[in-house]
This record gives structure tokens, C-alpha cells and sequence, in this order.
């Protein structure tokens, strides 16, 4: 017999056994280390394709370059790497392609407010746009990244016998002054013979003080994820499904954020870019 009645209720879903499977939870959590005095080893662990890393040094050398050319630069880069992993260019994955000798950061600006939460700024604002985002608090820089957390008791001391199943990967998101510890301990590992960097070293993070988010971040030698293939391809699979997550706040347009604040009508022009960009500056270069 058919439904009756002219509402859907297929979805529809109660409160019982029967139905507790199909709600799922789509919050990502985020590292957070608050346990003061306690040291966690981890490993950053995010990374672009390698064609997509080609393709965009190309185009801030040649602006002008036309899709055939760009689509020329990815087809190479992807044969070549078939051809080191004895692959067919249509067999390599997402995990095959990335470059990890080249760790990558995500960077934005946001400003929080009591009830709106915190507001993403556009990268680029119109003149006549920047009085409705002058209303947001101070604007602060943020950084992210992921990270894979290793199974370690308090003092960081890694539990071997944990490691198989212990390990969780999770996005972490960090201020500027941080960033620029990583950046400090990326040019002593560079100043090495070895080819050391902090893609491929291990961090022990401390926490010194929780209420402030006061953490040390200390070398603490060759990461063990890269020890193993198989452990690597684990950890990669996971850790490839956070990439797009890392940015967790609201990108509003400017007459969204116009409406939120109270300020009334008005209209401003089209164009404002409220996508996040990736960090320009490359570790090893720096």
C-alpha cells in the first residue's frame, strides 16, 4: 500500500536500536594538548600531489600558460612517478602522489566574536567592503596542519608495543609564533649533511601551561612512520582524508557578515575571494 499521507516520512528516524547506526557524526576533532607537563611525539604529515605542486611553480613563472600546457606539465609528472612505482599513470593514487619531502601548512585569517563565532577574512577585501569586516575584533593568523600522534606514555617515551593499533591522526590547528618554531628547528635539520628536515623528523610537543595553549616544540629525532612502508601507507591513507578539513571556520561574504553584525542594507561589489590559500613559503626554503 502506498503512503497515504502526502508528507515523506523515508527518512524518517526514531529514537530506538533500530535507528541508532544511522546518524552519523560529521565534527572533526582537533588536537589539543592540555595536560600540563605531558609530552606527546608526533609528526606532521601534511603534503600536496607532486603534479599539483609542479603545476603551480609553473604558473607563478608563466601566467599565460593555456590548460593543454598545464594538462602536459600533470600527464608528465604522473608517468614519471608511474614509471619509479612500476605503476600505470591511471593505477596511482592520491597517497602515490604526494611529495613528502615538501611539508605544506594552511594559513588563515579569522577574527572571533561573541556569537558569531570566529569570521574568516577574505584574501582580498574591496575598499568599500572593509568598513563591515573593521567592525569584526582584531584579526588573527592561523596556521594548520596534520598531524599523527604517536602512542607514548606522559613523558613522550613512544609505547612500542602500542604502535600497531595506538596511533591516531588529527588536524591541529597553531599560531603564528609556533610556525616559527618549526620554522627555527627546519633550518637547523637543514644545516645537517644528512638531508634532514621536518618532514622527515619526529616533534615532541609540551605542554607548559594549558590555560594559555603554552607549548614547547623540541626535535625529537628521525620519524618513525617513515621507517616502515606499510606503517607510511596507513598513515598516509588516513591522513589524506583531513586535507580538506583543515579550515574550521565560517567564510562569510561580506553582506552575510553585514547581516550577522546588525548593519543593516547595503550592497557591495562582486569579486571578494573568500577561499583559503595555501602557505606560500615552502619549509625548505626557508
Amino acid at each position: 500500500m502506498s503512503n497515504p499521507y502526502d508528507f515523506d516520512t523515508e527518512n524518517d528516524i526514531g529514537l530506538g536500536d533500530d535507528d541508532k547506526n544511522r546518524v552519523r557524526n560529521n565534527r572533526t576533532d582537533w588536537y589539543d594538548l592540555t595536560e600540563k607537563g605531558r609530552t606527546d611525539r608526533v609528526a606532521l604529515v601534511y603534503f600536496h600531489p607532486e603534479d599539483l605542486a609542479q603545476l603551480t611553480k609553473i604558473r607563478r613563472q608563466k601566467a599565460d600558460i593555456t590548460e593543454a600546457q598545464q594538462k602536459a606539465v600533470v600527464e608528465k609528472v604522473r608517468a614519471l612517478k608511474a614509471e619509479k612505482l612500476g605503476k600505470q599513470p591511471d593505477e596511482l593514487s592520491v597517497v602515490d602522489m604526494l611529495d613528502l619531502s615538501d611539508l605544506r601548512f594552511k594559513v588563515v585569517d579569522a577574527s572571533y566574536k561573541e556569537g558569531l563565532g570566529y569570521a574568516q577574512w577574505p584574501k582580498n577585501i574591496e575598499a568599500h567592503e572593509r568598513e563591515v569586516w573593521n567592525k569584526l575584533p582584531d584579526r588573527k593568523t592561523y596556521v594548520m596542519t596534520v598531524l599523527l600522534i604517536y602512542p607514548t606514555d606522559r613523558e613522550g617515551n613512544l609505547e612500542k608495543e602500542r604502535l600497531a593499533n595506538g596511533w591516531k591522526i588529527l588536524p591541529w590547528r597553531f599560531n603564528a609564533e609556533k610556525y616559527d618554531a618549526m620554522k627555527r628547528i627546519n633550518r637547523k635539520l637543514q644545516a645537517r649533511e644528512d638531508g634532514s628536515s621536518l618532514a622527515t623528523t619526529d616533534l615532541l610537543l609540551t605542554c607548559k601551561e594549558p590555560k594559555f595553549k603554552n607549548i614547547t616544540i623540541e626535535d625529537a629525532g628521525p620519524a618513525i612512520w617513515l621507517k616502515n612502508d606499510k606503517f607510511k601507507k596507513a598513515v598516509l591513507e588516513k591522513a589524506v582524508e583531513f586535507y580538506t578539513k583543515l579550515t574550521p571556520f565560517k567564510a562569510y561574504t561580506t553582506e552575510e557578515l553585514r547581516e550577522k553584525l546588525g548593519l543593516g542594507g547595503g550592497s557591495s561589489a562582486p569579486g571578494s575571494d573568500s577561499s583559503t590559500e595555501d602557505y606560500s613559503s615552502v619549509l625548505a626554503n626557508l
